[in-house]
C-alpha cells in the first residue's frame, strides 16, 4: 500500500510539473526558462533576473548531485532527471560532477 500511495504522489508531481511547463509554454513560449527567449512584456521579468534565476537553479541541482554522490547507494540511484537539466553545465570524470567554469 505504502509503496503504491508513493508511486502514485510521485506521478502526480511529474504531472504537475508537466502541465506547468505546458501552461507556460503556451503563454511565454518554449524557451521561457532561457534568456534568450525572455519578452520582458509577457513576463515583466528582466534578462538579468532570468540568468539569475537559472545560474542558481543550475547551482542548486549541482549541490544536490554532489550531496547525492556521498552516499553508500549512489550508483543504484536514478539521476537522470538531474542529469538532464545539468548536462550542459557539467564535467563528468569517472563517478565525479564538476561544474563548468561560466
Amino acid at each position: 500500500m505504502i509503496k503504491k500511495k508513493k508511486k502514485s504522489t510521485l506521478s502526480l508531481i511529474d504531472k504537475a510539473v508537466e502541465i506547468q511547463h505546458n501552461v507556460k509554454s503556451h503563454w511565454l513560449g518554449p524557451d521561457y526558462a532561457n534568456s534568450c527567449g525572455n519578452d520582458i512584456k509577457k513576463t515583466n521579468i528582466s534578462d538579468i533576473r532570468v540568468c539569475f534565476r537559472n545560474e542558481t537553479l543550475i547551482e542548486e541541482l549541482h549541490l544536490i548531485l554532489k550531496s547525492l554522490q556521498t552516499l553508500p547507494n549512489f550508483k543504484n540511484l536514478n539521476i537522470n532527471f538531474l542529469l538532464d537539466k545539468l548536462s550542459s553545465k557539467i564535467i563528468t570524470t569517472g563517478n565525479d560532477y564538476k561544474l563548468k567554469k561560466a
